[in-house]
């Protein structure tokens, strides 16, 4: 039965990316030319034993230092190569099983061996990737996965990050089963009641033939199946075909925004009446329609797109985020009244489509690369088969802002992305987000929807000119502010808080919500950005300006703007705070939002007036300031509906923390968000203080801290933080096997504080196991019986790859029958530390008599100034269980050849099981 479990955990890791051993002789090209070819760090047995130990999703560059000269558009950030390595082991019970490794993202490109065989490259830190591993495993034995990361090239304008970054899953199933993404299903209205079409791929990887029984069966979000269908199918030997199907007349409970209702489809394979493999699809019933005039309809209702755009990286994590992490983000972003999500500029982890289709968020889901090249149309290929049934999914986007929009080249780019695109999902429409060549009828009338980036004056001719093609803006706005900054410094990396500062292409987001709200026919904005991201930035900020959330995802003064702008229920919000470090009687700049028709402005309970507001541009007030209490109240049909409170904040303060609870029921919940925050007697928070602290772990794992300063140089993953406007995020994993947790927090000015965690019921996903590792030496050359002895000292032709025979040692190697046989080894001696460590080798399992021997091969030296020739000799007439040989005088990475004698004269097993790099304390 199908088994999926997690590799997230037992990772070995090392940051760099030496060159393997130089290629010496032909034997050496010989072995490296064959199918078993990983070398040096991609080896099998290479020696990673005081390689760090981390867990993913992991990105190793966000724990750097920053850099003034570096890229700002990757954060100043030292992005370099890098290996991860991670051994498991199978049981013999899987043997007949189909095994597969699902990479859901490595950035930037990643080449990966398992037991030293090459099997995949993926050219793409975005794409989840696949790979049949079936064939390289060895059961009952240490496997070993090595990835090296290649981050000389970047494919974003953003911090990208490096590294093992988004889950990595095994997958056990039958030889025939439902192939990996192998199912669409696809909803369609059909009058008054729906047709759900089933398309499944199957894969049979036996040899011969199979006849099956394939079941859908429909099942509600409770779990009851509410409609099932069969067939009869014959699947042909090592072949992947397609069935299709549909089930009929059903009445569904439609997927929506405000009510995001799911329905699964389990696929079940029967052989010979024994189920061989379960299924299961997640989707939802929701019908979409694009209108040229009239925009976009959700379930025949006409729906404003609200959107925001957003790159995948968070606070001090970089872009190694938990799925509890994504959630609290998405959470976010519902409560403010965004209703849509572009993923700016790739496709964005599953987790978070998954929520995004728990919580109503529609996607529009964008590939990183805008060609037509075999490798480009695997990627999105990828993306739509790993995508497609999400209903949160409305819009494929195949390219963003490209040079080419306007060129003959970029329009048969599109038209053929867009037409492969329709061989895989015929159900949403395809766009590109331009930036221009909006007249040219070039990428703009290829596109499905015109996907117009800023330039909203282009709005109305553009609909003259295509007046079939609905248009929406996939990025607007694109200003600059700080939380709780209301003196502007951009010298510090800090700007206004108000909505005013933007960049030279883009407008206020009042403005864009301006141009968008009064044409029917421009369905929706995508406000760039909803969060704060790293990268694409002037030092010494590190995160570009935007966002309705710092990069912490603590909100600013545009979240409440947005509520203003996209929420119904009353609400009004007051900036800035009231412990303004000016004089009295200086006059300040108040805004306030609301989306009641009127709102009036009390200060120290006398009021400054009762006015009309506008429901974009807001009301502003010019205040002369004076402590105590800034007061806004709103007006709906001319009743008090809603109050928001600025006081001016009097010490004593103290030092809070609190978990941020993130709502969710995922099996990851081992992941704990802690707000750190500075608040008054009264428990309201200090938005105007900073202040450092310190903080002690116990029974958790420090993953990151960020407090939302976009200019906070200090390091990501320390215990000494700043609070930024009386914030931090410290966000942790809780150790396995635990049963306290808890978080102490010091500041020099305001106090202490310390919080105990939960540790009850917490689940994370199913994990393969990690192999305890030995350092095998497994690789060996082995002469033909002789029938005299073999004198070590003589020198062997090491390039002799016709007398001598490859051997794999594996758990054993025994002769029977006389004479005398020779083995041998051309290898490195381990990457250790020698100024502290002493390496060794074990021979395990010795049955005599048996000659051991191992000496300096003058192939390579490592050092600048050779050495002394060193060589070390021991003979074994009887059985000994285990013997260790220290290799006193051996440096690493030496080239070294390793010798074994087996001697048998009496018609004996003689030999032994295997011989191993051990590494000890001098």
């Amino acid at each position: 039965m199908r088994e999926k479990l997690s590799l997230d955990k037992g990772w070995k890791f090392y940051k760099g990316d030496p060159a393997p051993p130089p290629l010496n002789g032909h034997q050496a090209v010989y072995m490296a030319s064959k199918t078993e070819r990983g070398r040096g760090l991609a080896a099998k047995d290479y020696y990673d034993a005081d390689w760090e130990d981390v867990n993913v999703p992991h990105d190793y560059v966000i724990l750097g230092d920053y850099d003034k000269t570096l890229q700002g558009s990757q954060g100043y950030l030292k992005r370099e190569n890098a290996w991860y390595r991670r051994s498991f082991t199978i049981s013999e019970e899987d043997k007949d099983k189909r095994l597969t490794l699902i990479f859901d993202g490595v950035a930037t490109h990643a080449t990966v061996w398992v037991n030293g065989h090459l099997l995949e490259r993926n050219f793409c830190g975005y794409n989840s990737f696949e790979m049949d591993i079936t064939d390289v495993i060895r059961m009952n034995e240490t496997n070993v996965i090595a990835v090296r990361v290649e981050t000389s090239e970047l494919e974003g304008w953003w911090y990208e990050g490096a590294g093992i970054y988004r889950h990595v899953w095994m997958v056990k199933t039958n030889k025939t089963a439902v192939a990996n993404w192998g199912t669409f299903v696809n909803p369609t209205k059909m009058g008054d009641t729906w047709q759900v079409a089933i398309s499944t791929e199957i894969s049979n990887s036996n040899f011969s033939n199979k006849k099956l029984t394939i079941l859908h069966e429909l099942k509600d979000q409770e779990g009851k199946c509410i409609a099932s269908i069969d067939d009869h199918i014959e699947t042909h030997h090592r072949d992947r075909i397609s069935h299709s199907i549909n089930i009929q007349d059903i009445q569904p409970r439609l997927w929506d925004i405000n009510d995001p209702y799911l329905y699964q489809v389990t696929t079940s394979l029967k052989y010979d009446h024994t189920i061989v493999d379960v299924y299961e699809t997640t989707f939802g019933f929701r019908a979409l329609k694009f209108d040229a005039d009239t925009g976009f309809y959700l379930n025949d209702i006409n729906t404003k797109i609200k959107g925001v755009c957003g790159h995948f990286d968070h606070g001090g994590l970089g872009v190694a985020v938990p799925d509890q992490v994504w959630e609290l983000r998405i959470k976010k972003l519902k409560a403010m009244g965004c209703n849509a999500y572009r993923c700016g500029h790739t496709p964005p982890a599953p987790e978070f489509l998954d929520l995004c289709d728990k919580y109503g968020l529609l996607v529009m889901d964008e590939s990183r690369w805008f060609e037509t090249s075999r490798i480009g149309l695997l990627q999105v290929e990828n993306m739509l088969r790993r995508d497609r049934n999400h209903p949160s999914v409305f819009m494929w986007s195949v390219g963003n802002e490209e040079p080419l929009q306007s060129t003959d080249t970029g329009e048969k780019l599109a038209v053929h992305l867009k037409r492969f695109v329709r061989t895989l999902d015929t159900s949403r429409p395809v766009t590109v987000a331009l930036n221009g060549g909006f007249y040219d009828s070039k990428v703009s009338k290829a596109s499905d929807v015109v996907g117009v980036n800023y330039n909203y004056g282009c709005y109305d001719k553009l609909h003259e000119l295509l007046p079939d093609h609905p248009i929406c803006s996939p990025e607007v706005g694109a200003t600059s502010n700080t939380r709780s900054v209301y003196v502007n410094a951009p010298e510090n990396g800090h700007y206004l808080a108000y909505d005013d500062i933007h960049a030279k292409f883009g407008s206020t987001h009042r403005k864009a919500w301006e141009e968008v709200v009064n044409r029917d026919f421009v369905f929706g904005v995508f406000v760039w950005t909803g969060f704060e991201y790293r990268g694409e930035s002037t030092w010494p900020k590190l995160f570009a300006g935007g966002g309705a959330l710092d990069s912490s995802g603590f909100e600013k003064d545009n979240y409440h703007l947005f509520k203003a702008l996209w929420t119904e229920e009353p609400m009004v919000h007051v900036m800035p705070h009231w412990n303004l470090d000016i004089e009295e009687g200086t006059e300040v700049k108040v805004m306030t939002y609301t989306n009641c028709e009127e709102v009036e402005l009390f200060l120290n309970g006398n009021s400054l007036g009762r006015k009309e507001n506008h429901p974009i541009h807001q009301t502003e007030w010019t205040v002369p300031y004076k402590e105590g209490t800034l007061r806004a109240v709103a007006y709906h049909k001319n009743k008090e509906a809603a109050v928001d409170i600025k006081e001016t904040l009097k010490a004593p303060y103290h030092v809070e923390v609190n978990e941020t609870p993130t709502g969710g029921k995922s099996l990851e919940q081992d992941v704990k968000v802690l707000e750190v925050s500075i608040r008054d007697k009264e428990g309201r928070l200090a938005t105007h203080l900073d202040e450092q602290m310190t903080f002690e772990l116990e029974g958790m794992t420090l993953l990151g801290t960020g407090n939302g300063d976009p200019a906070d140089h200090d390091h990501n993953r320390t215990t000494d933080r700043k609070l930024f406007k009386g914030l931090c995020q410290v966000i942790t994993r809780m150790n396995e096997q635990v049963e306290n947790c808890r978080i102490t927090v010091k500041t020099p000015n305001y106090g202490e504080a310390s919080l105990v965690l939960d540790t009850k019921n917490v689940t994370t996903y199913p994990v393969l196991p990690i192999a305890k590792r030995e350092w095998t030496i497994s690789q060996w050359w082995r002469s033909p019986v002789k029938a005299h002895g073999i004198d070590l000292n003589k020198p062997i032709n090491i390039h002799d790859v016709n007398t001598w025979e490859p051997i794999t040692l594996g758990h054993q190697v025994f002769e029977k029958g006389k004479g005398y046989r020779h083995y041998y080894v051309s290898t490195k001696m381990p990457s250790f530390n020698d100024a502290l460590n002493m390496a060794c080798i074990k021979l395990v399992g010795i049955q005599g008599p048996v000659q051991f021997k191992i000496e300096h091969n003058k192939d390579y030296w490592p050092l600048p100034q050779p050495q002394a020739f060193l060589a070390i000799e021991e003979a074994f007439k009887e059985d000994t269980k285990e013997h260790l040989i220290p290799l006193k005088g051996f440096y690493k990475n030496e080239a070294v050849l390793l010798h074994i004698v087996v001697e048998n004269q009496l018609n004996h097993i003689v030999g032994l099981k295997s011989v191993q790099w051990v590494i000890i304390k001098k």
